[in-house]
């Protein structure tokens, strides 16, 4: 071998890494709250191998599209993570993308729904969580927006009653009790 220096050539190639980019359904709402993405990415080199989703809550998915439904209210910050087919990785974090609110859970009961004589007062009350109003419409015509509400039956009857709750963003749940009151 001579003595002194020498010359290597090599190259040396370097790849684009992906773009991510996706785009949800809907970025709000009450829960629970099904959502599609959609990615919107391009590989940079080569072609997309994979897309991880993390939906902000503890759950993941793969693909190039995903559904995920929230079921509690908050926000959310959605990532996804773009692999291209030369093993380039790049993430896109979307802070607070993701807004639910809990629709409210309620039930309600009554003391006395039913008897044989009127005048006949019931005394109703919500129970649950996640309702800041209450509207009620008690069959016969009467109405409350309280959360325990007292009202006298003036007639003989079968009443349906029906409580609607909602949240502080609107969120809404109605429950219907068919016949509840009778009077007879």
């Amino acid at each position: 071998y001579p003595a002194g220096p020498r010359t290597f050539t090599t190259t040396i190639t370097v790849h684009d890494v992906p773009a991510p980019a996706f785009t949800p359904s809907i970025t709000s709402g009450c829960t629970p709250l099904a959502v599609s993405f959609t990615d919107n990415s391009t590989p940079g080199s080569g072609t997309i191998r994979s897309i991880v989703w993390d939906f902000g809550d503890g759950n993941t998915a793969q693909g190039t599209t995903a559904s995920h439904t929230y079921t509690v209210g908050g926000s959310f910050s959605v990532t996804t993570i773009v692999e291209n087919s030369f093993g380039c990785k790049k993430s896109l974090t979307r802070p607070n993308l993701i807004r639910t609110d809990e629709t409210p859970n309620v039930d309600f009961t009554a003391d006395a729904p039913g008897s044989c004589v009127t005048p006949h007062t019931v005394n109703f009350r919500a129970t649950g969580s996640g309702a800041a109003t209450f509207a009620w419409t008690f069959g016969d015509g009467g109405t409350s927006s309280d959360q325990f509400p007292a009202h006298t039956y003036t007639a003989e009857g079968r009443y349906n009653v029906v409580l609607t709750a909602r949240s502080t963003l609107g969120c809404e749940r109605v429950v219907t009790k068919p016949a509840f009151v009778a009077i007879e």
